[in-house]
């Protein structure tokens, strides 16, 4: 379906009730893993209240701009592509997903907090990715190079405890404190026009087993 065709659906889906509540499975499911990982969520574990799911993977809201927001996936696919209608992804959507490897979306603009933290994800493909939020790729392992050219800030803890090896934002003017804090593999960024960056990064020294701290002009190429 288009995504007029998906605002249709969702709007049909609220008025036959078909929408998550807060005694929903997936509701109960977020709040058990919120127990199991002592509470590290951002957002209000109901905030997949009110969506309406697709697939029995994806639960979907939109907002009074139309946007469609995509709040939550429990799938078991490694590779997902979502078309030409999910705008923003929202906190935590793929986070500890054990399966998600790959993402595409035309028309994904904004990732919110931790969306992709401590996932298996290895790319993605969001051509018209413009902001990403706090440690939406923290704790990832298998994701090693990646390149975000409409991006212009890189917010703090943005890649903290990932092994990414080289970023490339053609766009970025702004680096936030810690955003690639203990990026043991950190090579290069490549960042032709940041303007304001940390003077230094903390990480690991496999070498002395410690953390140490490195200037990050060091890792800079214009």
């Amino acid at each position: 379906m288009n995504k007029q065709e998906l605002i249709e659906y969702i709007d049909n889906n609220i008025l036959l009730g078909n929408i998550v509540r807060e005694d929903s499975p997936v509701v109960k499911y977020i709040l058990d893993d919120m127990d199991r990982n002592l509470g590290f969520y951002v957002n209000d574990p109901y905030q997949s209240v009110g969506c309406v799911c697709i697939d029995d993977r994806f639960y979907i809201k939109k907002d009074g701009e139309n946007k469609i927001h995509l709040v939550h996936y429990v799938g078991d696919e490694e590779e997902i592509d979502l078309g030409d209608y999910v705008d923003i992804i929202d906190s935590d959507a793929f986070r500890m997903s054990k399966h998600i490897k790959y993402v595409a979306g035309k028309t994904v603009v904004k990732l919110d907090a931790f969306s992709f933290s401590r996932t298996k994800i290895k790319d993605i493909n969001f051509p018209n990715l413009q902001e990403i939020g706090y440690g939406s790729f923290g704790q990832t392992y298998l994701l090693e190079n990646i390149t975000l050219n409409k991006i212009k800030v890189i917010p703090k803890s943005t890649f903290f405890l990932s092994k990414i090896k080289s970023f490339r934002g053609d766009e970025v003017e702004v680096v936030e404190e810690e955003s690639f804090d203990a990026c043991e593999n950190l090579e290069e960024l490549i960042l032709p026009k940041v303007k304001k960056y940390p003077k230094k990064m903390r990480l690991y020294d496999r070498d002395k087993d410690k953390f140490i701290y490195i200037k990050m002009k060091n890792f800079l190429k214009r």
